[in-house]
């Protein structure tokens, strides 16, 4: 039997096996079996019309290099790559899946094809297609890795702006004001200093060690209300001359990440203080049965065509109609990331003049 056909009818077993290698792997060890086989199904497909397609020697030279011409379209092995960038392998994890995928591929079609005379020149062909995958699949993994690096450096001075802004104005406030005059303010500027090393730990530990994973989150019981609140003292302190509004229907007690969602509203509120355009910012917490729901409104407009990607990082400006230009756009896309990884989400609306953004979190107990 050519090995062709060998891949297609024994499809489900080589899957299975491949499984049950990539559950080794720490990162994959609780993933669901879909997760865990991902597209090789689509690579198995691909390798199988390759050796099935004619070649010239210089096609097959550069097949081994991994220098293959590419399609317009993205191959399964791109996008596997990109998957388990996502899931937070390693290079080296990544290149082992088609170690132990090559192996028992040959393994299985030799114990069944051990006198075919088309063996050898199967095998070479075969491994041809396996090396350009695994250069399309590191190629991917390695720029999806990169893309996630470059973001989080954004990020970092994208939060720190607003607590920083803080500790300035308040500090040249001090300069001038009575001793007995200083206590509140103070204290804004502890609390501000607080925000910024609690921001600098989360996010160059996920940064620096788990670069191209989803984000992770430290949850312990707390009250929403009380935390928000607080926050919202310090960006009162960043936008002096925003009128800030937060009405609190209900105290909230749940699990959750403390200080990530602190970040998120913070950069709800930031949003809408600098791209607003009426100098008024309202905010809104209530419950819905077991999920928070933050909403913050400000006067202003989103255009139709911005609104599908205004969650995606690198954005400048967010979408708004305003003319700011004063970020990397990167704020949304931490509030959907953080929504995310709550179990939550989070929506925009932009009509009648009030552009509308509704954030949940779930409230599940810490397990």
């Amino acid at each position: 039997m050519r090995l062709a056909d060998f891949l297609e009818q024994n499809e489900e077993e080589i899957l299975r096996e491949a499984a049950a290698f990539a559950k080794t792997l720490p990162a994959l060890k609780t993933a669901s079996e879909k997760t865990l086989r991902d597209h090789f199904a689509q690579c198995l497909g691909d390798i199988s019309s390759d050796l099935r397609t004619a070649q010239s020697r210089t096609q097959a030279y550069d097949k081994s290099q991994g220098l293959a011409p590419r399609s317009s379209t993205v191959t399964a092995a791109e996008e596997h790559g990109e998957a388990r960038a996502q899931s937070g392998l390693t290079v080296s994890q990544l290149i082992s899946e088609y170690r132990a995928l090559r192996a028992t591929i040959i393994r299985l079609w030799l114990e069944s094809n051990s006198s075919e005379a088309d063996v050898v020149d199967d095998l070479v062909r075969f491994n041809e297609a396996i090396d350009q995958a695994v250069a399309e699949s590191t190629e991917a993994f390695e720029a999806k890795v990169e893309h996630w690096r470059h973001i989080f450096l954004g990020v970092i001075g994208h939060d720190l702006r607003a607590p920083l802004n803080a500790i300035s104005l308040t500090a040249k406030y001090l300069q001038s004001a009575f001793p007995s005059e200083a206590r509140s303010h103070l204290l804004t500027i502890s609390n501000s200093s607080k925000r910024i090393g609690t921001m600098l730990d989360s996010l160059l530990d996920y940064s620096s060690s788990r670069g191209g994973s989803a984000m992770t989150l430290k949850k312990s019981r707390s009250n929403m209300s009380k935390e928000l609140l607080e926050e919202l003292e310090i960006l009162r302190a960043a936008f002096p001359h925003q009128e800030i509004s937060f009405d609190v229907i209900q105290t909230i007690e749940g699990s959750f990440d403390v200080s990530r969602v602190r970040e998120a509203f913070a950069n709800l509120l930031s949003n809408a203080a600098e791209h607003g355009t009426a100098g008024v910012v309202k905010a809104k917490l209530k419950k819905a049965g077991d999920v928070a729901e933050i909403q913050v409104c400000n006067a202003g407009k989103i255009a139709d065509d911005k609104l599908e990607g205004i969650f995606e990082p690198l954005k400048r400006g967010q979408g708004f109609e305003t003319g700011h230009r004063t970020n990397l756009g990167l704020g949304l896309f931490i509030c959907k990331q953080i929504a995310l990884a709550h179990g939550g989400d989070i929506t925009v609306k932009s009509d009648d003049g009030i552009v509308r953004f509704t954030l949940t979190i779930p409230l599940h107990d810490a397990s």
